[in-house]
C-alpha cells in the first residue's frame, strides 16, 4: 500500500470527529428546545438520534483505525 493511501486515512481519522459532535451539539439543542416547550416527543427524538450519532462516531473511528493498522501490515 502506498503511503499516500496511508496518510489519507490518517487524515480521515484525525477530522471523523467533526461531523458527529456537529450532530450531537445539535441535538443538544434541540433537546433544551423540547424541554423549553414541554414536548416529549422532540426530546425522545433528539435523545435517540444522539446515542445514534454516537454509535456512528465510534464505528467510524474504529474502521479507520482497522483500515490503518491493516494497510501497514502490507
Amino acid at each position: 500500500m502506498t503511503a499516500t493511501d496511508i496518510s489519507t486515512l490518517r487524515l480521515s481519522l484525525k477530522w471523523a470527529w467533526i461531523g458527529p459532535a456537529a450532530g450531537i451539539a445539535c441535538m443538544v439543542a434541540l433537546f433544551i428546545v423540547g424541554l423549553a416547550t414541554q414536548t416529549s416527543g422532540l426530546m425522545v427524538v433528539a435523545a435517540s438520534v444522539a446515542a445514534a450519532l454516537c454509535g456512528v462516531w465510534v464505528a467510524v473511528i474504529a474502521s479507520l483505525r482497522r483500515a490503518i493498522v491493516q494497510k501497514e501490515q502490507r
